[in-house]
Formats: C-alpha cells, structure tokens, sequence
C-alpha cells in the first residue's frame, strides 16, 4: 500500500518503473512501522493491483494482535533509506528463489491479470526482474533462509 500513486509517478518520470524502490513512499511506511509497534494506529494502507491504486486505509491490524509480520521487496534492501529498516525487525526470512523460476512468476503475475503474454514478458522482464535482481545484489543478511521453493 505505499506505492505513489500514478499523478505523482507520471509527474516525477517514474511511471514505466512503478514497483522500483524509488517508486515507494518509504517515508510514510517507515512512519507507519513505528506507530503499529507503538499502538497509535492499527489502520494501514493497501494496494488494488486490479485498480492500479492505494487504498489509503485498505486494511486494520486487530486489537489483539501480537505479532505483526511485513512482507515485501525492499524489507532487506541495503540501500539509503531501506536499509534502516532492518532495525524494526525482530528476526526476517529470505525466499531464495532461482533467478528463471522468478522470471517464470513473474510473467504469471501479469498473465494472471490479464495481461497479453508479449506485455507481460516485457513488464516482468524490463522492470520486475530488475527490481528483483538488484535486491538480490544488494540485500542484508537474514534470520533465515529458505531455498528450493
């Protein structure tokens, strides 16, 4: 829930790498993190991918919640801005997945939305493989890590 949304992509050039680390409010979610652990909120934004959009309040963590688990790309990221995310985590999990079968999920995605195959080999491959490759290069180590999924 914290891509920017498209007004805001289209205006800084960003809109053809949407889902690139720079293409995420990092601030907000980085507030937000801090405010969940600290119980002043338990409302949080999400994303309609169907859409192509945040719904600013999309979700809520229960009251009685203990754990909060967040998934994402850019969780292990070591770069400016991400990689100080790390210290909010109490123990993270890496999915090591080969390089092909990414690719081959990632074109899935897109086919699963609807996606002609040619836009969806394009997409996964001209921006979501980038993406994910340049995690894999630059991430932090992990609590754990699984293999062979």
């Amino acid at each position: 829930g914290f891509h920017f949304d498209n007004d805001r992509l289209i205006a800084d050039g960003n809109l053809d790498i949407k889902g690139a680390p720079e293409t995420f409010d990092l601030d907000g979610f980085k507030r937000l993190i801090v405010d969940l652990k600290q119980r002043k909120t338990n409302i949080f934004p999400s994303f309609d991918r169907a859409a192509d959009c945040v719904i600013p309040q999309g979700g809520i963590v229960p009251d009685d919640a203990r754990i909060l688990l967040f998934e994402g790309n850019y969780l292990l990221f070591d770069e400016a801005g991400w990689a100080s995310l790390a210290q909010h985590w109490d123990a993270s999990l890496w999915l090591d997945v080969p390089e092909e079968e990414l690719e081959k999920r990632l074109i899935q995605r897109w086919l699963d939305h609807g996606m002609p195959k040619e836009q969806a080999e394009l997409r996964a491959r001209g921006n979501d493989l980038v993406n994910a490759k340049r995690v894999m290069n630059n991430a932090l180590p992990s609590t754990w890590v699984i293999t062979n999924i």
